[in-house]
Order: structure tokens, then sequence, then C-alpha cells
């Protein structure tokens, strides 16, 4: 039966269960313990069934090696015509076969287990012995606890082969935290850890991710303001701005019924419409926008209910039909017109939510645990000396987003950090409210979460969730008192980087005319990149152009002072530039003009030297000077990044602190840095500030270290602009805070 079923599943790929049945031969009714969870079908050998689909039952002729390098040819080749003609040049396939191997599409992801390990593996299997049976005999290593450490050693010590920075970057942060916490309080009883879902995306896609959010916000705002105008409601509440994005995406049509949405019927007292579930939460889960829709009111509690849309309209082939061409008609985002397409065809839900959370395999969760394991002999503890711990306990658990998600809404603390109801991202201090929900969530907390969620389509969301009890009596005070409290650690880095001056490169200097005898500079500058200031001020040096210009600007925009983005506007078309008579007479457009500049640096040797800008301040030095009668006063000394970095190529010490005889070096300070200053005008009397940036005379401190940003504190004092005489009357002392939070005295 098993040689009958793999032989099926090789040829044809994946098989449904009733497929399954029929090829064993089994009695009607029988099931097999697969189908739990709603699954329909057994995974099949994918590759190799569509591959069959090209060659036929000439496919079977062919050795695994050459079966091997038929993949390889799919993997390798990007132009589909090379891949017609190497169809039919190395594996002899007619023209019709060849378009079909062309065709074939590959499916992405990674495998567990290195081609090595399969190779060694699969024979024992074929023998009939089960995959840990097998791993077992062949790596027994891989299975014996090694002996527990008493701190976390280096990542790459203990992990050689990992190469994601992102990983490394994220054990690296916690082997620090967790050592700090070993050293001060012993070994944690447990572990639960929580890692981003997006941690393996690079820098430009995460990027992209925020940009795509900032942007969801600004949507938000204008649909309350279409809201308040459209249908009267003064302060719209987040379910009905939900409510007309949802609108917007299936363009005020019902997607179920073809029923069409107007303002009364979706909102207010008398709405007529149900913000749908896709898939049902009570078996997804999944709360978030992808998976909501509108449905009418009546249609979604006597028919689609607790259903997917294939299990309440499948069986109506027409009816199905309409509604998948319906949602194929939304003006929506490909992307989400996809998803959304994906949803409602989908054969099942994808796997359970208990599963889904406490078994994460993703190869990032798998590394952490195992790494943070180390300090127990593995993820399951191994005998240990002191420890109450049976060996063979698991020790080192991983949750993923979602869970927390559900947990801080139901147990209420969603709205420590902010009245929205929503996680506040702006503030630092939501890593600490996911901490104290990691740490909680254990099988119970999951198995109480998905008896509510069963409630919430019966009762609504509001209601059901109210009644997931708190961890213990006065648990959301306590935890208000520990988030009050927290002042957040930053990582904090003095490494030598990022671009030394600006892109620009500047004309030898002028005359003498400038300041301090150095000359006017020129730059060659596009219209569209020109400054309001720069025109206003005459700094164009060819009058013509300077004229023609500042008409332009008058005609087109109807002033003489524009703003900045109207004149990037202006001239970013082309037809808006002024045309001047050129050589001969001849009429030019132009493009480009050049600009009076300041350039401040001389860099380079013979035929290298050019005139930059640098660019940053790498940190700035804090002196004390004593004068003849004996006055103090304090000054800040910025130091360029360029200069920081000919000090670390000359192998000194990036920070000077030699000082004339009648100064004393107080301190350096670069951005992220920590500072205790006064603080008279509030209880607290000392104030804890982070660096946000370093200027001569003007460095910017972020006057509050408990996570919020300036924005989400609202007030003129969220930053302090202050310079070194201004630190010395505010008794400022650097500092540092811990992994653990705990302000220390810095020194230099």
């Amino acid at each position: 039966q098993r040689d009958d079923l793999i032989n099926a599943l090789d040829r044809d790929g994946d098989l449904t269960f009733a497929k399954v049945r029929s090829i064993l031969s089994l009695k009607r009714g029988t099931t097999f313990n697969l189908e739990r969870g709603d699954e329909k079908k057994i995974t099949g050998n994918r590759t190799d069934s569509k591959l069959r689909g090209a060659f036929d039952e000439a496919f079977d002729g062919f050795s695994e090696q050459d079966k091997d390098r038929m993949v390889e040819d799919l993997r390798s080749f990007r132009l589909p015509d090379a891949l017609v003609r190497r169809g039919a040049t190395r594996w002899k396939l007619t023209p019709e076969q060849s378009v079909t191997f062309a065709a074939i599409g590959l499916e992405e992801g990674y495998a567990p287990l290195s081609t090595k390990a399969l190779n060694i593996l699969l024979p024992r299997m074929e023998e009939g012995l089960p995959y840990a049976t097998a791993r077992k005999d062949e790596f027994p290593t891989s299975f014996q606890s090694s002996q527990p450490a008493a701190q976390l050693p280096p990542v790459l010590d203990a992990m050689e082969d990992l190469r994601n920075p992102a990983v490394l970057r994220a054990l690296t942060e916690s082997r620090k935290l967790i050592n700090e916490m070993v050293r001060r309080f012993g070994k944690p009883a447990r572990i639960r850890i929580e890692l981003a879902r997006d941690i393996k995306n690079p820098r430009k896609v995460r990027e992209r991710i925020s940009g795509r959010m900032r942007d969801r916000e600004k949507e938000r705002a204008s649909v309350a303001s279409r809201i308040q105008k459209e249908a009267g409601i003064s302060l719209p509440k987040r379910s009905d701005i939900e409510k007309v994005l949802l609108a917007d995406e299936c363009g005020w049509v019902c997607p179920y019924t073809g029923k069409q949405i107007s303002w009364d019927s979706l909102l207010g007292p008398h709405a007529q419409f149900d913000v749908e579930h896709i898939w049902p939460r009570s078996r997804s889960l999944d709360d978030s926008f992808a998976n909501k829709t509108l449905c009418y009111h009546e249609e979604n509690r006597s028919r689609k209910r607790g259903y997917t849309p294939r299990e309440a309209y499948g069986a109506n082939s027409d009816n199905f039909d309409q509604i998948i061409a319906r949602i194929r008609s939304w003006k929506a985002d490909p992307f989400t017109k996809a998803d959304k397409v994906a949803r409602f065809e989908a054969e099942s839900i994808p796997d359970g939510f208990t599963n889904r959370h406490l078994s994460d395999t993703r190869f990032i969760a798998r590394a952490a645990a195992d790494y943070l394991g180390l300090l127990y002999g593995g993820r399951v503890a191994a005998a240990e000396s002191g420890s109450t711990d049976e060996p063979g306990t698991l020790k080192v658990q991983v949750c993923t987003g979602g869970l927390t998600s559900w947990l801080r809404s139901g147990w209420g603390i969603d709205t420590l950090l902010g009245d929205t109801g929503e996680k506040n991202r702006s503030d630092h201090r939501h890593h600490a409210v996911d901490a104290i929900v990691v740490a909680l969530s254990d099988t119970r907390a999951v198995q109480t979460l998905a008896r509510a969620a069963t409630e919430a389509d019966r009762l609504g969301k509001r209601q059901a969730f109210t009644h997931i009890d708190e961890p213990w009596p006065g648990f959301r005070d306590d935890a208000a008192s520990i988030i009050d409290a927290v002042i957040v650690s930053h990582r904090q880095s003095r490494k030598v980087t990022g671009p030394l001056h600006d892109q620009s490169i500047y004309s030898k200097p002028f005359g003498t005319a400038g300041k301090d005898g150095k000359g006017e500079h020129r730059i060659r500058k596009e219209l569209h990149k020109l400054t309001p200031a720069e025109i206003r001020d005459g700094k164009v040096i060819d009058k013509r152009a300077l004229e023609a210009l500042r008409a332009t600007i008058r005609i087109k925009l109807g002033t003489d002072d524009p703003k900045p983005q109207d004149l990037t506007k202006l001239f970013k078309d082309p037809a808006n530039a002024p045309i001047l008579r050129g050589h001969a007479g001849k009429p030019v457009r132009l493009r480009k003009v050049r600009v009076k500049a300041d350039a401040g640096r001389l860099i380079g040797d013979g035929p290298t030297q050019r005139w930059v800008n640098p660019s940053n301040n790498h940190h700035t030095v804090i002196v004390e000077i004593k004068d003849n009668k004996g006055r103090i006063r304090w000054e800040d000394r910025p130091v360029q990044l360029i200069d920081a970095y000919a000090r670390q190529a000359a192998k000194r010490p990036i920070v000077d602190r030699n000082v004339a005889e009648n100064e004393r070096f107080v301190f350096s300070l670069a951005q992220g840095e920590f500072l205790e200053i006064d603080a008279p005008d509030e209880p607290i009397k000392r104030r804890i500030c982070r660096v946000s940036s370093v200027s001569e005379g003007d460095n910017e401190l972020k006057a509050h270290a408990d996570g919020r940003t300036a924005a989400e504190v609202k007030s003129a004092k969220a930053r302090i602009r202050v310079s070194g005489e201004s630190l010395r009357k505010l008794n400022a002392k650097k500092v540092t805070v811990t992994y653990l939070g705990e302000v220390r005295n810095a020194g230099g």
C-alpha cells in the first residue's frame, strides 16, 4: 500500500483523500489522521508530476541524475525561447512538448535538509523507517544535548554556518540582553521568544513595507474626513473607517450578492452590510484586513455564516463564478486583488491556529530557539545540577506576532500606550508590552484564545474578547506600572560609517571674496533642484538665465517667492524650462545652470583633488574653559565624520581628549547616546535625554527616554536644542542605559 501510494504521488502530484482511499481500496468512511484540520489532500511530488506532463511516459526512462539536470535547466534559463530550444536539442522533445517544458513553473522555497543529508536518509526511509528513526540512526549527535552553558557564547562560535546578517544582528542583541539577565537574576525558568515575521526581508523591502504603512495611515485619515462629510458622523470609529475602506475596495458592491452599497446602508444605526471574514475567524483567527470584505447582513447571517466562500457557495458553480467575477473586477491593487481571489477560491484554510503559533518551523525561529537553548543544553533540557526540571522539558518555546496581537487585545493592554486600541508603533515601549504578553503565552493562553475566537463569530469581537481572563487579578495595573517606569535602551554604535561628503563636486574657488578669503565656488544644478533662495538671492551665475527663470516663475506660479515644492514641480516638466538664445542665435532650452555655492573641504591629492561639502558630524566634544578671572564655560566642538575616519585610519583614538592648558575635557556626545539633565519644572527634577543630532552650538536632544517620539509627546519641550554652555547650566551628566534599562554613569 505504501509503495502504491508513493508511486501515485510521484506520478500525479497532489492527491485528494478520496483518491487515496480509491488507490488503497479502503472502505467508504475510512479517514486519515492527516485529514484533521480540514486538510483536503496529500502533497505529492509536484516537480516530477509537472515534468511528466511534458515528457509523457518517456520520463520514467531517465536516470535520477538526468531528472536533476532538467530541474537545473528550468532554474537556470531565464528566456522562454532559449528553454524551448533546450528542450528540443538536449531532451529531444517535440515542438509541443518543448513549449510545455518551458512553461513549467517550479515552487520557490528552502529545504530544512541538505542534499547530502537527503541522500543518506531517503534510502533508510525507503526501507520503511520513519524519518525520526532514520535521522536518529544516521545523525545521532543532532539528538544529543550538550552541556548547559553558563552564558550564551558569541553567535558565530555556536552557529558557524549562519550567513543571514539580519538574523546575526538579532541574535547578537538577544545575547547581550539575556547574558545581562543571567548575570543579574540567574537563568530563566523558561524562554519564550517572538521574532518579527518580516525580519528576513532585506532593508529596501522593510523600508517599502514601512512606507506602505505610512500611506495606509494617510488613507485612513482621508477616509475619516469623507465620513464626516458624507455620513455626518463627527467622530468616525475605527470600524467605520474599515467599512469604507472595504467598500472602496469592492467598488461599493457586495461581492456575495451584487447589491449596491450606499452611505446610509453602510454606516449608522440601520447599517445593512456587515464586515465579513472570508475565512471564518473562529477557524483561522485571521482578523487582518486581507481576510475581510463586506456582505449584505441577511446573506452573512443566514448563508455565509461560519463557512469559507467555497464551502458556502461551491455547490452552485454559477453563483460562485459570479462572486469570483465581481472580485476580479475590483479596481484594487493587483496583489491585494489576487490575495482576495485566492482566499475565496481556497479549498481549505491553512494550518490550524494553535499548532501554527506554538510550532513555528521557519529557519529564523529555529535558529534563535536553538541558540538560546544552549543555556539548557538544548531546547529540550539536558540534566543539569540544581535544576528542578526533568531532562526532556521544553525550555525554549516560540510564538509569532499574530498570537501576541490577539492576547494584547483580549487582556486589554493595547490601550496602555494610547487610547485608540491599536498597537502604538511610534512608542518603542510597545516592545515591552509584547514581551509581557510573550512571556505569558503558554498553551493555556492559546486554548483560551481559541475558545474566545469561536465566541467572537457569535457575539462579535468586542463582547467575546472582554471575556478572556487576565493571567492574575490586577494584571493590567501591574503591566501599566512596569511600562510607565521603562527607560528604553537603544543599540549604540560609534562606528565610523556612512558617506564622508555629499556627492556633488564643486568648482575651484573664484577670487577671494568669500569670508575667510576662501573664495566663491560654483556648481551646475538641474532646474528642478534649485531652491527659491538661490533664485531670490541671485546666486545663478548667468544673469540672462536668472531673469528668464524669474519671469517663468512669475508667469506660471503668480509669485516671486515660490514654495520649494512648487518650484520643483514646475521645473520637473521640461516644457516649463525657459528658452534662451545660444550660439549663432539658436534657441536653446535650459536644463542646468551654474550656481554660487559654499564648499567646505578640499580632499584628495594631485589629480584627484576636489572640493566637497562634508556630510555628517560623527560626535561632538564638550570642553570646559576657564578664563583668566576663573569664570567657567562649556564649549561644544563637533567632529566631522571625515575627520573621525582620518583618525581611525591613522590608528589614533577617534575621540581626541587632548585639550589646551586652561581647558578640561568633559565628555563626548554622539547620536543615540544619553544625558541626564536638570528638569526643574517637573516632579522628577532630573530627566534622561537621548541625543538626536550634534552640530556646533545647536545639539538636539530628545527630551524623553521612555520610547515616545516627539510627535507622540506633542510638546514644545519634546526636543531641546542646546549648546555646550546650555548643558553646563543644566548640570548635564553623560549616562548609559543598560540592556535592563538601568541608568549608569558613562564617563567620557
